[in-house]
């Protein structure tokens, strides 16, 4: 597909010619741009579904893994083992955006909740889940 031949690209091109580790991350930023802009427009003209709508449904869980990876990124500076350290990172990366999408009832969180809902038999698990949606007043 197109993105992949964008990636391949820009990947070799800061290997082999630019020979840097950031320029290899530059690339992809690059490559990603160009692949969103054209999901974008495909979206538009195929769905009727406009950048606006897009960046409404996108940025709040944006910005809540932004604020995630930024309190993440300041426990590397705990003095600890540099294992146990990823380890906290990871569960408290977790937990901290598992229990925001819950107090925020983000869309996605509520989403996965009700499907999840859905599938499982179990009475408890089930009665567990609705207890995690609010339900929202009119």
């Amino acid at each position: 597909t197109t993105t992949t031949i964008l990636s391949l690209a820009a990947l070799f091109y800061a290997v082999f010619v630019l020979e840097s580790v950031i320029w290899i991350a530059y690339g992809r930023l690059i490559a990603e741009g160009i692949n969103l802009s054209m999901f974008c427009y495909n979206s538009k003209k195929l769905l009727g579904y406009k950048f606006k709508e897009q960046l409404q449904d996108v940025i709040p869980n944006v910005l809540l893994a932004g604020i995630m990876g930024i309190l993440t990124y300041f426990l590397k500076f705990l003095p600890m083992n540099y294992l146990l350290i990823l380890v906290l990172q990871v569960l408290f990366g977790v937990a901290f955006y598992v229990l925001a999408s819950w107090l925020l009832q983000a869309e996605s969180f509520v989403f996965l909740v009700t499907s999840l809902g859905e599938h499982i038999s179990s009475p408890k698990v089930h009665r567990i889940l609705q207890k995690l949606v609010r339900e929202k007043s009119a």
